[in-house]
């Protein structure tokens, strides 16, 4: 399976250019907060690169929610102005996925040498506690070089019955679908990505930016499953999940021997006013 770390871009026209980063971070005040802290923390070590792994449980496992919530702190650090660059996830995986991981152990071993291979000099990883109503989420940033700690704080996350299914999901070396990063399976392309609708509201306060989803898309180039990664507010989110899972489809994922396989993937969906 595969993470992806470069999300497929669609565009909604309408009548201004780009979003600002306000616009995209408006929907996760607590996250911004964090990885603004945490940003400030890795430039503190003069770092010049740093890299988000996938999140573990107690028992040291990764799920697809850890991938999601990893993506989450992973889109919003890259987000913010900091001095150093925010590596894209795929490229930590393809190193990972060279090891063969599986089981707890890769976070203290495998992934601290695959993270400094790629040229981090920071590794992001994160624990998940269940709790009652919130999923803790504590967030660890250590220099690669010397292990040193630089920063950590817990991120509580509103559990779902979404976030909550997600956890049942574990990440092994053979799953039924792939993460970006894996075997050097192919990524979908989009081949009819029809453009979401504005919601009226969000038209009249301006409102540009992007979303970004998590996805899996079948064999047959259709979107079965789509989590939020990031989202935008006056119905944005919901008109870009409604559209990608019932009108969009993809040429999809194939494997070494050119077979058509199922993918999980983040897919950008930006908005523009015209």
């Amino acid at each position: 399976m595969r993470v992806t770390r470069r999300p497929l871009l669609f565009v909604l026209l309408g009548c201004l250019f780009f979003t600002s980063a306000s616009r995209t971070t408006i929907q996760m005040p607590e996250l911004n907060a964090l990885t603004n802290r945490l940003g400030a923390a890795i430039e503190g070590a003069h770092a010049k690169a740093a890299i988000v792994a996938d999140f573990t449980d107690g028992a040291g496992t990764v799920t697809l929610q850890g991938v999601l919530l990893a993506d989450r702190l992973w889109v919003s650090l890259q987000e913010g102005r900091h001095g150093f660059q925010t590596l894209n996830r795929d490229v930590l995986r393809k190193q990972l996925d060279k090891a063969r991981f599986s089981g707890g152990d890769f976070v203290e071993k495998t992934e601290i040498d695959a993270a400094r291979s790629v040229g981090a000099d920071v590794l992001v990883t994160a624990k998940v506690e269940r709790r009652s109503k919130v999923l803790a989420v504590t967030v660890t940033a250590s220099k690669i070089s010397t292990a040193e700690q630089i920063y950590q704080q817990t991120w509580e996350v509103p559990r779902t019955e979404s976030l909550d299914g997600l956890a049942l999901q574990s990440i092994q070396a053979k799953t039924p679908f792939f993460l970006i990063g894996q075997d050097e399976v192919s990524d979908p392309v989009c081949a009819y990505c029809p453009n979401p609708q504005y919601s009226d509201t969000a038209r009249k306060q301006k409102i540009e930016g992007r979303v970004v989803l998590m996805v899996q898309i079948n064999s047959s180039g259709r979107a079965t499953n789509v989590w939020e990664i990031r989202g935008l507010p006056e119905g944005l989110t919901q008109q870009a999940i409604a559209t990608v899972r019932q009108e969009w489809h993809f040429e999809p994922a194939r494997d070494a021997h050119g077979r058509a396989v199922e993918m999980i993937t983040p897919v950008d969906v930006s908005f523009r006013l015209m």
